[in-house]
């Protein structure tokens, strides 16, 4: 009797895929930048953003500093950001803002060992 799979899970992370952020792309910074403008939120420049996004990721680190699996939440320093500067924003604006720098700081996909990324 052959066995039927409806489901197969693993882990991509590193076996398949190599995941890797460029957190320092100019091109991340500034697509953040631009998303916090258009929300509403002005900020100098693109170096301004990751300024603030430094100082409340280190607000929100406070404390953990030595427990490398803290995992610190970042839709609370992408509304911080926007609420300095004067706009509402709710978690799903906040998370959309995340997204934004997530998607300009993730480079292309690589091939591994022949296989498709």
């Amino acid at each position: 009797m052959t066995k039927q799979y409806k489901a197969v899970f693993f882990d991509l992370y590193g076996t398949l895929i190599d995941i890797r952020t460029d957190e320092d792309s100019p091109r991340a910074w500034n697509a953040l930048y631009e998303a916090l403008r258009d929300a509403g939120a002005e900020y100098a420049s693109a170096d301004g953003v990751k300024r603030a996004f430094d100082e409340g990721l280190a607000q929100v680190m406070e404390g953990h500093e030595s427990d490398r699996c803290y995992e610190p939440d970042y839709v609370s320093v992408y509304q911080r950001m926007l609420s300095d500067r004067g706009v509402s924003a709710d978690e799903r604006m906040a998370r959309d803002m995340g997204r934004v720098f997530r998607r300009e700081s993730d480079p292309p996909v690589p091939r591994r060992n022949g296989h498709a990324g």
